[in-house]
């Protein structure tokens, strides 16, 4: 009895870590085949986040960082920006990070460079998208949005596990 208990705790263990796995969006992907137009390399890619987000959106852009440099023993330059902030040298890639509040995130919705409509009001709701030249002097970034302070540091963390990255380390 206690034996078909401990394999029936199992199985349902499995699935619903199975079902998890398959709410998330993927970030990463080791597939060659991926398109140029979804995919850019994060390898060297510095992090952007603006000054004005969230305390909590910092310290998971640093966590970020740290990560990353875990996995690819390259350190990452962080870049805390400001509203009307200029990348001082031109950047090939960027992880872009924020809140769909933070001044980042807002001055790439007004030059409509993303659409946040789909998240916007949503509780601890995340998206990524890959656009060209999201900010002057980057020519391609990852941009990590949440719909709030949750939501923007669970995409955070979802790039950190799919990179390779544990959460439990």
């Amino acid at each position: 009895m206690v034996y078909s208990l401990l394999v029936a705790a199992c199985v349902a263990f499995q699935l619903i870590s199975r079902c998890h796995g398959l709410l998330e969006e993927e970030i990463v992907s080791a597939n060659p085949g991926s398109s140029a137009n979804t995919a850019l390399s994060i390898v060297d890619s510095p992090i952007l986040y603006a000054t004005d987000d969230f305390t909590g959106v910092h310290i998971a852009a640093r966590s970020l960082a740290a990560d990353l440099e875990q996995i690819t023993g390259r350190a990452r330059p962080l870049l805390n920006l400001t509203a009307n902030a200029t990348i001082a040298s031109p950047l090939v890639s960027a992880i872009i990070v924020g809140s769909v509040n933070s001044s980042l995130i807002q001055g790439l919705v007004a030059s409509k460079t993303i659409n946040v409509a789909d998240i916007r009001g949503k509780w601890e709701t995340f998206k990524t998208i890959v656009v060209d030249k999201p900010l002057a002097g980057v020519a391609r970034g990852l941009v990590i949005v949440g719909s709030d302070k949750r939501g923007t540091i669970f995409g955070v963390y979802t790039l950190a596990e799919q990179s390779g990255q544990s959460p439990y380390e």
